[in-house]
Order: C-alpha cells, then sequence, then structure tokens
C-alpha cells in the first residue's frame, strides 16, 4: 500500500508540474527556442541554427539529405552518391529520417520548404545588420519581431567559403530539371539580394534554419 501510495503522489507531483509549467513530453525533451513573426502560416522559426547554441553562431553544416556533419563535402562522400537520378534523392521532399531538424531537434521541427522560405523573405521587412560582432539578416514580422540569420558561407571539400560575407541555408524541397536530374532548393543571402534557388551541389555543406508549425 505505501508504495501504491507513493506512486500515485508522484504521479501527482509530476501531473500538477507540468500543468504549472504548461509543459509537455515534446517541450522537456525537444525545448528550443523559436520566434513567431506574425505569419500568415502561423510558422515558428527557430532562433538559431541546427549544430548553434546562440542566433550569431553559425551551426553545423550539412550536405542535402544528410543529418550528420562531416569534415569533407564532396560527392565522394555523399550518402546518395550512387542513386537515381544523379546525385539524387528521388522524391521532391526529404522524408523525416533524411531531415537533420527532424532527426537532430524532434518535436515537430522540420528544414523549411521552398514555400516557407518564400514566405519569410515576402512577408518581412528585412535588413543587413551585425549582432555581437557577426554579420548577417534581420527579418522583421508585422508583430515588431525578429529573426537574425548569420552569414554562414558553405563547405566544399574541407574547406568554409564565403563565411562572413553570404549565408547559404537549405530548403527541404527539390524540383525536377528533367529525367536524370534534380535541383534541390537553397537559399542564398548577402549584402545585395536574396535569392531563393536550385542548386546541383547538393553535397556541400549548408546550414539550416529549423522552423515548426504553430502549436
Amino acid at each position: 500500500m505505501k508504495t501504491t501510495l507513493k506512486a500515485i503522489a508522484a504521479i501527482m507531483i509530476t501531473t500538477t508540474l507540468f500543468v504549472v509549467l504548461g509543459c509537455t513530453k515534446e517541450n522537456i525533451f525537444y525545448k528550443h527556442e523559436y520566434v513567431d513573426l506574425g505569419l500568415p502560416s502561423g510558422n515558428l522559426w527557430a532562433t538559431c541554427n541546427v549544430g548553434a547554441d546562440s542566433p550569431e553562431e553559425y551551426g553545423d553544416y550539412f550536405a542535402w539529405g544528410e543529418t550528420k556533419p562531416k569534415s569533407v563535402y564532396s560527392l565522394d562522400t555523399y550518402k546518395y552518391r550512387d542513386s537515381v537520378p544523379y546525385t539524387g534523392y528521388g522524391e521532391m521532399a526529404l522524408r523525416a529520417s533524411d531531415d537533420a531538424a527532424s532527426v537532430k531537434w524532434g518535436g515537430g521541427w522540420h528544414i523549411p520548404t521552398q514555400i516557407d522560405w518564400y514566405e519569410l523573405c515576402h512577408e518581412t521587412t528585412i535588413e543587413k545588420t551585425t549582432k555581437n560582432g557577426v554579420k548577417g539578416l534581420c527579418f522583421k514580422g508585422s508583430n515588431d519581431n525578429s529573426l537574425f540569420l548569420p552569414y554562414t558561407g558553405g563547405f566544399a571539400e574541407n574547406e568554409l567559403y564565403e563565411i562572413g560575407v553570404r549565408g547559404e541555408y537549405w530548403a527541404s524541397t527539390s524540383i525536377s530539371g528533367g529525367l536524370y536530374l534534380h535541383q534541390w532548393f537553397q537559399v542564398v543571402f548577402d549584402n545585395f539580394d536574396i535569392d531563393i534557388q536550385s542548386v546541383g551541389y547538393v553535397y556541400h555543406g549548408r546550414s539550416i534554419r529549423p522552423v515548426r508549425s504553430a502549436e
């Protein structure tokens, strides 16, 4: 009886804490800060990149469809180098098991789609800025909340390029460029332009800024 009472008491205490703190299992195990920019979709954007602890940190770099950072980003080291179409994935969007944001963070987080990026770029006011000495862009929503994305550069072979000069971030979607060719979307921004573009170098390392649907 004592054991049963202790167990019941423990459950009651845990339940009370969850109610008082407004917590869920998802928030306990996958807690990452986000910002609500008042977007039409209700999307919530993470405040930092995968592998980073603050908004101005670059975080880790990933090839498209891979979930672990590595030291060399080349066709020879690419997970899907032998697939068809050429260096392709064969699907138009990443599966959750190949989405680094979903795998690393869980809790509904995922790499933004092309449409997610379009919304962010067209439903916010964008300006160049510096945060703690790191250059990047500030996206300001209609509700005056803002999101900072640093100029992360990218990774080719074993070298970083254009770090602090431009940002390169993955989208989770692709388009078909022909029978044996897919093009994968990336978002590139620098001092002069923001470009949501298709790219063939799917095996290069780029940053990931996760997004999730409204809770």
